[in-house]
């Protein structure tokens, strides 16, 4: 059974004392379940009919409480659906008349609203009767979804005044609800679980309350665990990542230049960390000779850091310079490198995937860069030192020339 039936199964219990209420609570169900036949001699009838015997079998006993009145009822099978049906009806003409003026279904002059609206929220006006109203309108027409996968609540009716008299009388409650067109039917709904547990107390619905209290409790509960559990291994992880580049910095260091090329403090820090990698930095700063906190231990491997990337950088540069082969090129292109032939220049030396350097005297430039060969100012005549090192160095050399010696 989903939760929303044992919703209903415990709504059906609660029979209101008093007749205003009884009637408030009958006026949602026809409203939401019901029709109104009317003959051609003025004559009318009520039908009332659900999937849920228990909810016509309630509709049933409050009119038999607030009007003295039993009802006559039919079960038959939808044939479409296959689903049982169950309908009551109120063929008597004065009493089906009496019951919908006291609804307020329908008007003194007879007149009823096409949607079957109430044409008058006079018999809703005190809080109690809302309540009934509200306990009908859900019996009728509403359903909640399982609290273990999500909170919503929502009442469907037929007509937009419809649910407008639904959704008011919900927020007389100082719940909000709002109201989304579906299809062709008018949705009023509640999303927050607090909200839908302030409905469920509206209604009356005190045990299927307490369990949805309790599911709330064991998800926000559990929530809350796992947003804690999330955020500690994050910052756990955040921590090993930086013990783990503390340490390939430190190691960097000690391989190329020697920890004791480090100034005295990074020197200490650096071997101190080397020997207890897993330490967190607060108890590495005792153990040095002159403690430090936290924060001053962080500044001395944030410098370490530092070092270890600028020697690497040099170490990249010194491997490219090795590794570069490099000519001397004579530029025959008659109007030199102006703005155009550094463009063309530009794009030739971008389609190789090698490092590719101009330079003329003490300047030296990316050959990929429109706004470095700019700088330079080559004009026709003028010789330059084209250097080049990747796995296409051989071609790249080979095509600048080719375009530099054009004329």
């Amino acid at each position: 059974m989903s939760f929303s039936h044992k919703v209903k199964d415990e709504l059906v219990t609660v029979v209101p004392g008093a007749r205003h209420c009884q009637i408030a609570e009958i006026a949602a169900i026809i409203s939401m379940n019901g029709d109104i036949y009317t003959d051609c001699h003025g004559r009318h009838c009520i039908r009332i009919q659900s999937e849920r015997m228990a909810v016509v079998s309630k509709c049933q006993r409050l009119i038999c409480k607030a009007f003295s009145y039993i009802t006559g009822s039919t079960v038959r099978r939808n044939r479409e659906t296959g689903n049982t049906v169950y309908t009551i009806w109120v063929k008597d003409s004065d009493v089906a008349i009496k019951i919908l003026l006291a609804t307020k279904l329908m008007d003194v002059d007879g007149s009823i609203n096409r949607d079957l609206s109430l044409v008058s929220i006079m018999g809703i006006s005190s809080m109690c009767c809302k309540r009934a109203f509200l306990r009908g309108a859900f019996l009728a027409g509403g359903s909640l979804s399982d609290p273990e996968k999500s909170y919503h609540f929502e009442i469907v009716s037929s007509g937009k005044e419809k649910a407008s008299q639904i959704a008011d009388a919900m927020n007389a409650f100082h719940l909000d609800a709002r109201i989304v067109e579906r299809r062709k039917s008018y949705v009023v709904y509640l999303k927050e679980g607090a909200q839908i547990v302030d409905m469920l107390n509206v209604m009356g619905a005190r045990i299927a309350l307490m369990d949805l209290e309790n599911v709330r409790v064991l998800k926000e509960v559990r929530n809350s665990v796992n947003r804690q559990v999330n955020c500690e291994t994050a910052n756990l992880n955040k921590t090993i990542q930086a013990a783990v580049k503390q340490t390939e910095d430190i190691c960097y260091i000690r391989d190329h230049m020697g920890l004791n090329s480090l100034p005295d403090g990074l020197c200490e820090i650096a071997k101190i960390r080397l020997q207890y990698p897993d330490t967190p930095l607060k108890d590495l700063g005792t153990m040095l000779s002159v403690p430090l906190g936290k924060s001053g231990v962080n500044h001395r491997l944030r410098k370490i850091s530092q070092i270890a990337d600028s020697l690497r950088e040099k170490m990249v540069w010194h491997q490219e310079e090795l590794l570069m082969i490099t000519k001397n090129m004579k530029i025959e292109i008659s109007t030199g490198l102006e703005a155009r032939p550094v463009a063309v220049f530009v794009q030739v030396a971008s389609q190789f995937e090698s490092s590719i350097y101009v330079e003329v005297g003490n300047k030296k430039v990316n050959a990929k860069s429109i706004m470095g060969m700019m700088t330079l100012g080559l004009d026709a005549g003028e010789e330059v030192l084209v250097s080049a090192a990747g796995n296409d160095e051989n071609d790249a050399i080979a095509e600048i020339e080719k375009y530099l010696s054009a004329k």
